[in-house]
């Protein structure tokens, strides 16, 4: 397939171009590079040019193209990122639409499930949650996630070309190390931000949500998945495409984690039993608000994308090895 990346030079598309086109698929990236670094080429095509300009992305491109997989996004907690993101998504979408693309698949996130599920972990102990379950964003960027999706999905209903994948990622971590890139890509989440701290001697630092937030003192619980079994569910989203893609628009959602609840103090026995050592931790009480409880359902996904089976995804054990190195 001819497949267009949007924001394919970041942490998850530099690493799904290389997993793509090792698929044989013909890849381009389109990236503003305003938070990443030009990719070493792998036979690619690389094209700088701003999502946020409907006439660049209709004149950009001198090649047709069988799907797009939208990545970019702006990820900080400002007002103007929900138009930002909202807004870019539809250029994305319209692009599909007026070139007669039949497939967009849209990057989204756990995000988007905010609240909506520490206080029933609270009540009954139970953490998976079903791409159903109620969405309370916290903050800014699950809210415009959120906002693409119900557009998206709403849009597929009026048209007769474009089909709409949405992959709501969880908690993205580890790297693979690809010789022939100039640059390991870290995440931007905990494990990048633990292993400068391990490299530097200094405390790990654990949030800790204020009282009023979590009230029940819950410890935080996250679902980790590696990039790379991401970037598997993302080659199985373009397979169940064949499948999927109608004559006309429709709309599917799945969750894209491991499944598995993974406890800060789960997190950091298992860094000290892969590390050999005891790790000084130091709590800090967040600065904004958190999720509390955040793991994936992901039988849906098992079930039609045919990903996500516990003997074919890497551990936690093996992405945390992966994110020190």
């Amino acid at each position: 397939m001819n497949i267009l990346i949007t924001g394919g030079a970041g942490y998850i598309g530099s690493h799904l171009t290389h997993h793509l086109m090792n698929c044989n698929h013909s890849v381009t990236i389109l990236d503003n590079f305003n938070n990443s670094l030009r990719p070493t080429l792998w036979g690619e095509k690389v094209i700088s040019l701003d999502i946020s300009s409907p006439h660049e992305m209709d004149y950009g491109f001198d090649v047709e193209f069988d799907a797009v997989i939208h990545l970019a996004a702006e990820k900080q907690a400002c007002s103007h990122d929900i138009y930002d993101n909202i807004l870019n998504t539809i250029h994305v979408y319209r692009y599909c639409v007026s070139h007669n693309i039949k497939l967009m698949i849209n990057t989204s996130s756990a995000a988007v499930y905010g609240e909506g599920v520490t206080s029933i972990y609270e009540e009954s102990g139970m953490v998976p949650t079903s791409i159903f379950h109620n969405k309370i964003p916290i903050d800014n960027y699950g809210w415009s996630k959120l906002g693409a999706e119900s557009i998206l999905n709403t849009a597929c209903d009026s048209n007769n070309i474009t089909n709409v994948i949405n992959l709501r990622l969880f908690n993205v971590a580890g790297k693979s190390v690809v010789p022939s890139m100039n640059k390991m890509w870290q995440d931007m989440g905990v494990m990048s931000k633990w292993r400068e701290c391990i490299l530097n001697s200094e405390d790990i630092i654990v949030n800790d949500p204020p009282d009023d937030v979590n009230p029940a003192k819950t410890e935080m619980i996250r679902d980790y998945i590696h990039v790379e079994d991401v970037c598997k569910a993302y080659e199985k989203a373009l397979s169940y495409a064949q499948l999927f893609v109608t004559d006309r628009g429709h709309a599917v959602t799945f969750n894209i984690g491991s499944g598995i609840p993974t406890s800060m103090s789960k997190l950091i026995s298992v860094y000290e039993e892969v590390l050999g050592l005891k790790l000084d931790v130091s709590l800090e009480k967040c600065k904004r608000k958190e999720i509390i409880v955040s793991c994936a359902d992901i039988l849906h996904t098992k079930n039609d994308l045919k990903w996500g089976s516990l003997p074919d995804l890497k551990n936690i054990h093996q992405i945390v090895e992966s994110s020190l190195i």
